[in-house]
């Protein structure tokens, strides 16, 4: 997968390819924080869980 992302960002201008990155990166980090806000919210979840016991 990661070999076809580069032959294409090669045969590309460099402008196009640019924007793609930048659009790639935005929704990595945008993952990324989803992950630790379910990471936060279950964390959470089960403190409260723990706390009515």
């Amino acid at each position: 997968m990661g070999q076809v992302l580069n032959f294409y960002s090669l045969n590309e201008d460099s402008k196009k390819s640019e924007k793609y990155r930048m659009k790639f990166e935005r929704y990595h980090r945008l993952v990324i924080v989803r992950n630790e806000l379910d990471s936060m919210t279950l964390f959470i979840t089960q403190f409260c869980l723990s706390l009515k016991k």
